[in-house]
């Protein structure tokens, strides 16, 4: 196997096992992966549109209906209609998904400290370039298949 090869694996393998870990914390909180990020968007800013929120998540209206829907019925949000168009909903968080939101910070901070465990400053701002670049050259490569 040559190094850009096995570059690339372990990349991979990386990921997977973080996503694992990342999915298995959320579970432990009553989330599933993405559901977190719902409830980033709306700390942000409380209240968008189930629209903004597909588009900001970068995922199709139905998804997000689910998601919304999934995570009402749990207490995380609340969707309401809008007051100047019926055909419109926006979704809240709730104070359960405020509090839910901080137990995970706080887990995923331990996790990420125990996961860098010995990699340095210096050493993680390299790693955050060469993905970074990865993804970018990933993207191009992606965009001219599309194109072609």
């Amino acid at each position: 196997m040559q190094l850009g090869e096995e570059l690339i694996e372990t990349l991979i393998h990386t990921a997977r096992v973080c996503r694992t870990l990342r999915s298995e914390l959320l579970l432990k909180h009553g989330l599933y992966v993405g559901q977190d990020k719902l409830l980033r968007c709306l700390e942000e800013e409380d209240g968008r549109s189930m629209g903004a929120l597909a588009s900001r998540l970068d995922v199709r209206p139905p998804t997000i209906t689910k998601m919304v829907s999934r995570m009402a019925a749990q207490d995380f949000v609340e969707r309401r209609t809008s007051t100047t168009d019926n055909r419109q909903s926006h979704v809240f968080i709730t104070d359960k998904g405020q509090r839910v939101l901080k137990k995970i910070d706080k887990a995923l901070r331990k996790t990420e400290k125990k996961s860098l465990l010995n990699v340095g400053k210096r050493r993680r701002k390299n790693l955050s370039k060469s993905f970074n670049q990865i993804i970018k050259n990933v993207q191009r490569h992606q965009s001219n298949n599309t194109s072609a």
